[in-house]
């Protein structure tokens, strides 16, 4: 049996909450290394868990002491989430051991782990269409940049995830009174391009595309998190998929933000998460099974075809949070007196369903609470 060590921070709970179920199904044995707190959020499809610290430097450090000491412990590590993969980038140990480590398997490529900046840069370089962008070091910086690339932009904090740090800009004294969050960080300018989100997640090992699902983000919980989405076979795309798997000697679980323009069609690459995302265990309900990918190249078979169909899937906790959020209390009944939806929650996993909901309960307390009367205004007769 093929062995898999999952190593995650404090940021990562989200991201690898169902990842470990994926792996299972894959056949691998897998060791789950995280603090106590995140243990207790992710799934319970691991057959070992390591404590570590909930910081990500030390989990870095962690998983460098433990293989190296037993090189052949582990077929593969993972690292699951920012945090971690900058820790690595900045790490001082051999290059070969980060390596192993690393969603990519070029070391001249380390620089994108968690740099915002560097991404866009080695991405044009490789011919991949983005907006135009340009990274600055200052608020004035940013202003200057974003004049020279013509507004609205996005400018986006360098180092950041799951929609926050990012601001949409329509003037130059839009992007100055963003000073008191920018200020003590390097930012991206980014020109702002209108079209549709859409995100490709994607499975490569060693370079090779294993698997991948193209969808259309039509639900959000906040900014940048999606809560539902179309999944649709799009064939054009595959191929730009397979050459950025090459060309960066991709490994791993890969997650690809896209903007389909919509006067063109065109499709300008925003983002490349080299790490898991959430969805990847949803794709199997749009008929690409990234568990059944993994299976097939463990055991050196061909790669099962993709059977994809246009669906909706949704993520229940997720959506059910979006629309108490903005007050869509009629649609909300709607959603969870459909049947449909309810294929979606992970009764496989008994423990992730609480971990899920109660931290659905608990925004929804504190909903409630912001919606009860102050103190003061409460009489007792």
């Amino acid at each position: 049996m093929k062995t898999v060590l999952l190593a995650t921070s404090k940021n990562g709970r989200g991201p690898v909450f169902e990842l470990p179920f994926v792996l299972k199904q894959a056949g691998f044995h897998v060791t789950l290394m995280c603090g106590h707190k995140t243990r207790s959020l992710v799934s319970s499809y691991h057959d070992v868990w390591i404590e570590s610290s909930e910081e990500a430097p030390a989990i870095v450090a962690q998983v460098a002491t433990l293989v190296s000491q037993n090189p052949d412990a582990f077929d593969w590590v993972i690292l699951g989430d920012d945090a971690v993969l900058e820790a690595l980038a900045d790490a001082k140990f051999d290059m070969a051991l980060k390596l192993r480590f690393s969603p990519m398997r070029r070391p001249e490529y380390l620089g994108m782990l968690g740099s915002k900046i560097e991404t866009a840069r080695l991405l044009q370089a490789h011919g991949i269409l983005m907006p135009a962008s340009k990274g600055a070091g200052s608020t004035e910086e940013a202003a200057q940049a974003a004049i020279e690339i013509g507004f609205p932009v996005m400018v986006k904090i360098e180092h950041s995830g799951g929609g926050e740090g990012v601001f949409k800009c329509h003037s130059a004294e839009e992007v100055l009174a963003c000073r008191p969050y920018i200020q003590n960080h390097r930012v991206l300018v980014e020109k702002f391009v209108e079209g549709e989100l859409i995100s490709i997640e994607a499975l490569f090992m060693n370079g090779r595309l294993m698997a991948h699902a193209y969808s259309e983000v039509i639900s959000y919980l906040g900014f940048g998190v999606s809560a539902r989405r179309t999944y649709r076979p799009w064939p054009a795309i595959k191929k730009e998929v397979e050459t950025l798997g090459k060309n960066f000697a991709l490994h791993g679980f890969t997650s690809l933000g896209y903007i389909r323009e919509k006067e063109t069609g065109r499709h300008y690459m925003m983002e490349a998460d080299l790490r898991e995302n959430a969805w990847a265990a949803y794709t199997r309900f749009a008929g690409v099974d990234m568990a059944k990918a993994l299976k097939a190249y463990i055991a050196g078979s061909p790669l099962p075809a993709q059977q994809e169909k246009e669906t909706i899937v949704s993520m229940p906790h997720r959506e059910i949070r979006s629309f108490i959020r903005q007050k869509q209390f009629l649609p909300l009944l709607g959603y969870v007196c459909n049947p449909v939806y309810w294929r979606f929650i992970p009764f496989h996993d008994p423990h992730l369903i609480f971990t899920q909901f109660s931290r659905l309960g608990d925004f929804m307390l504190e909903r409630l609470q912001k919606l009860a009367p102050p103190e003061a205004l409460i009489k007792q007769n």
